[in-house]
């Protein structure tokens, strides 16, 4: 246990200090109040304690014995500081997302009233999860995202990530089919969701001649090849007329 003495200095004041200082008190009350005793001060018994606690400070005061002296001198107890059980009690248990936790209590009994102080000790960090491959609970479609789950193999619990929309798979739908002079028109459904695209052109022209027919498309006319001669063993000549395929 440490103690620590405070007093008042002992000296004889000039007329400004005392002025400056003391404007409340007369000379003569701060004179007898210091000088009485010329720093020889007869202290006595212990007039006022109070006990250290472990966290506070305590004092014991002894008053100066001889007449007219007011001087009072105090010692100072320094706090006790705690004195921790030796085992603690585990009041959270180690998970994978929570450290262990060990509470101790304060076993001082040389206080009053006892000290109920308690402290709390990170005994064991969290272990952290421990995730499967995960599994699709959520198929993803053109219109949807869809969820893998992933579960803890320690604690059973569980997390979900977003699976990206698929593309859509769509299937052409001809209205008018093109011509080599006129263009066709058609529209598009996704074979998964069903979404319809919004009819469009599609272009007319050469690639649209008959399959088997030779010859190409200039102006807005076919041009189709014929053999010149029956056996075909020589070039053909060109004709120029109505589209073919129309």
């Amino acid at each position: 246990m440490k103690c620590r003495r405070h007093f008042f200095a002992l000296y004889a004041p000039d007329n400004t200090t005392i002025e400056d200082t003391y404007k409340n008190i007369s000379q003569d009350d701060y004179l007898k109040e210091h000088s009485i005793c010329k720093g020889k001060h007869k202290l006595g018994t212990a007039e006022k304690s109070k006990g250290a606690t472990c966290t506070t400070a305590g004092y014991t005061s002894h008053k100066c014995t001889v007449p007219g002296c007011n001087y009072e001198e105090y010692e100072w107890i320094e706090p006790l500081g705690h004195e921790w059980s030796k085992e603690g009690t585990v009041t959270q248990e180690q998970s994978c997302e929570n450290p262990e936790i060990t509470t101790y209590k304060c076993e001082r009994t040389d206080i009053w009233p006892a000290c109920k102080a308690t402290k709390q000790v990170e005994t064991k960090p969290a272990l952290g999860h421990t995730w499967d491959e995960g599994k699709i609970t959520k198929e993803a479609t053109c219109s949807e995202t869809g969820v893998k789950t992933y579960t803890c193999s320690r604690c059973g619990g569980t997390k979900t990530e977003d699976i990206p929309k698929t593309k859509h798979d769509y299937e052409e739908h001809v209205v008018k089919a093109p011509t080599c002079t006129e263009k066709g028109v058609s529209y598009y459904v996704c074979k998964n969701c069903g979404l319809t695209t919004s009819r469009h052109q599609t272009p007319g022209g050469a690639g649209n001649r008959i399959p088997g027919i030779p010859g190409s498309f200039k102006r807005g006319r076919c041009e189709i090849r014929v053999p010149s001669a029956p056996d075909h063993r020589r070039d053909g000549s060109v004709r120029q007329g109505p589209c073919a395929c129309a």
